[in-house]
C-alpha cells in the first residue's frame, strides 16, 4: 500500500470538500447522508469544484434542499469525448439513490438518524421501506 498516495488523495478530497461547502449549496454537506458526500466528492474530483460550482445551477439547487431523489435527474456527467465517465454516472446515480433511501426511511432530521447517515451503504443498493395496506 502506497501510503503517499492515499496522504495526496485525501489532502485532494479535503480541500475539495472545504471549497463546496463554501457554496451556500453544498453548507449542509457535512449532515448530508455518506453516501450523497460520496456522490458529490466524485462529480467534483471528475469535474473539478470549480466547474460543479459554476456550472451545474440545477444540482445546486436541488442539493440545497437536500432532495436526493432530484438529484438523480441533475448529477449525469456528459460522456461525450469521455465515454469513461457512463460508469461514473452509474456509480454516482447509486449513491444519490443511496442517500435519498436513507432519508425517506428515517428522515432528515441528523438528531434521529446520525448513524443511518454516518454509515457509507455504497455498494449495497438501498431500497425506500413501503407500506402496504390492506
Amino acid at each position: 500500500k502506497n501510503e503517499a498516495i492515499d496522504a495526496l488523495v485525501l489532502k485532494k478530497l479535503n480541500e475539495m470538500e472545504t471549497e463546496l461547502k463554501m457554496d451556500p449549496a453544498f453548507q449542509g454537506f457535512g449532515q448530508w447522508p455518506a453516501d450523497a458526500q460520496l456522490g458529490l466528492l466524485s462529480m467534483a474530483w471528475a469535474l473539478g469544484t470549480p466547474k460543479l460550482k459554476a456550472q451545474w445551477p440545477h444540482l445546486k439547487a436541488v442539493c440545497k434542499k437536500q432532495d436526493f431523489d432530484a438529484v438523480l435527474k441533475h448529477c449525469e456527467i456528459n460522456v461525450v469525448g469521455n465515454p469513461g465517465v457512463a460508469k461514473r454516472n452509474t456509480e454516482n446515480r447509486h449513491l444519490f439513490r443511496n442517500a435519498a433511501a436513507v432519508f425517506a426511511n428515517r428522515g432528515k432530521n441528523p438528531a434521529e438518524n446520525l448513524n443511518e447517515r454516518m454509515t457509507l451503504y455504497y455498494p449495497t443498493m438501498m431500497l425506500k421501506k413501503i407500506t402496504i395496506r390492506g
